[in-house]
């Protein structure tokens, strides 16, 4: 850690708001009026960082990665029975309060989270989260102490569960049958959801929007936008669209659980060259890694992130990362919508799903998991299923092959199977033509994810593509 002057005034505040499962097109939406949300109207003079990517597609491994500046492949945070194996970043967060206000049980204290945090308050109740939140930020404009405060809000992501019908009401309209219905357990398969009732699901997560947006503007009142630096970042997105088996979140690497927003304002004490340094880096790939990282050298202290890198700081000696990567450990999601669980128990799960999880794993899925490597415009992504025996694999690849999610290039490589796609968002922005075709297509593109994950992300997945696909 070294300390140096980025700015002159070292007593800026720090506010991180993470709105937890929020799509990047959620921003889009209007409000019953016609008008734009609040918060768009808000960042119209903030800075967009359009190649924003979640370190893990659900809470516990994305928000890990956010506070400890490592790879969810580094870290591997994929339950409270694992206790943190990165250092928390948060600990050399220097001179002021550093308080956490969350909504979600994923990141309470047993998450080990708190670590590095003065306060650490975890908030069950939706109404007494905002209320706690308002609190504590009026009493830092009244005392004037500088702060670290990260508020993370579950209000979107639990729009399939009753507490939405207030918001829908608020925001949408009367929750008769015809509009409005109680999701629950639904939400992750989407089996016991008609096709009549897909878009109403929509409308739903939608109005659950609609009330961050109105929230997120009330406490934006109380802050002092001259001393302070403003992180509105999302820890995953959410998906909706049954029918390619894009539903929920965890255990996929679509754009619609990884590509989220990341919007930054600065306090006009930031100097004109680092703040021209981050408006350069709006056109770079970066993830939840780099977030951190960039606060702490806008306060005054340089870190040594173990994958996140200072945006403030690019071209000062720093390399310029390529690849930004993502992993799920704990979740991956088949073509029939069944979400594989290491935890046998399995979250949302009715008996007969949980049945399924169970038979998947102690046979042909005894261990899986799903990565990305994002390089705009392309997105490599690795599927990898382990089974019992090294014959098993081999036997059943063709059904691993006919329930992935997409069309993978397979390996099979002894208990191993290993499905391989590449996507050029660009001219396939639905990810549903994967350009690698053969099992050597998918050796080359293992080499390149391996030399990735040994730390040379600097190199470009362009090599990959097809002749005439590539830069």
């Amino acid at each position: 850690m070294e300390r140096h002057a980025a700015i002159e005034e070292a007593s800026l505040d720090v506010l991180v708001i993470v709105a937890d499962a929020l799509r990047r097109d959620a921003l889009d939406i209007e409000r019953s009026d016609g008008s734009p949300l609040r918060l768009r109207q808000r960042f119209t003079s903030w800075l967009w960082f359009e190649h924003y990517y979640a370190s893990a597609p659900w809470t516990l491994p994305s928000t890990t990665s956010l506070l400890t500046g490592a790879d969810a492949a580094r870290h591997r945070h994929w339950s409270h029975d694992h206790a943190l194996t990165v250092p928390s970043l948060v600990g050399v967060i220097p001179d002021r309060r550093r308080i956490a206000v969350v909504n979600n049980p994923a990141v309470d204290r047993t998450s080990g989270l708190d670590v590095g945090f003065d306060e650490y308050h975890y908030v069950e109740d939706a109404a007494e989260f905002w209320e706690r939140s308002h609190e504590i930020l009026q009493a830092r404009a009244a005392d004037r102490e500088p702060y670290f405060l990260v508020l993370h809000s579950n209000v979107v992501h639990d729009y399939h569960l009753p507490g939405s019908r207030a918001h829908f009401e608020r925001h949408i309209g009367p929750a008769d049958p015809a509009s409005y219905f109680n999701i629950g357990h639904g939400v992750l398969s989407w089996r016991d959801i008609t096709p009549a009732q897909r878009p109403v699901v929509r409308r739903i997560y939608d109005a659950c929007v609609l009330e961050l947006d109105e929230r997120v503007d009330a406490l934006l009142d109380v802050v002092d936008f001259d001393r302070t630096v403003i992180v509105f970042i999302a820890d995953h997105g959410e998906g909706f669209e049954p029918l390619l088996a894009r539903v929920h979140h965890g255990g996929r690497m679509h754009d619609d659980v990884l590509r989220i927003p990341c919007v930054v304002h600065l306090p006009s004490s930031v100097p004109p060259n680092v703040r021209a340094t981050l408006e350069a880096a709006r056109s770079r790939t970066i993830g939840t890694v780099d977030i951190v990282p960039t606060l702490l050298d806008l306060v005054g202290v340089r870190v040594d992130a173990p994958d996140g890198q200072s945006l403030a700081r690019a071209g000062d000696g720093v390399a310029t990362r390529r690849v930004v990567r993502a992993e799920d450990d704990r979740y991956l999601y088949l073509a029939n919508r069944l979400r594989l669980n290491i935890n046998l128990t399995g979250k949302n799960m009715g008996r007969a799903a949980r049945m399924r999880n169970r038979i998947w794993h102690r046979t042909v899925a005894r261990t899986h998991r799903v990565r990305a490597y994002v390089d705009d415009p392309y997105k490599l992504i690795v599927s990898e299923l382990q089974s019992r025996k090294r014959w098993l694999a081999r036997a059943v690849s063709p059904l691993l092959t006919g329930l992935h999610n997409g069309r993978p290039a397979v390996v099979v490589d002894g208990d191993r199977w290993i499905g391989v796609e590449l996507f050029d968002r660009n001219r396939d922005p639905g990810e549903r033509n994967n350009l690698l075709r053969t099992r050597a297509d998918a050796l080359v593109a293992l080499q390149l994810a391996a030399a990735c994950d040994a730390g040379d992300t600097t190199r470009s997945l362009a090599v990959l593509a097809p002749a005439g696909q590539g830069e």
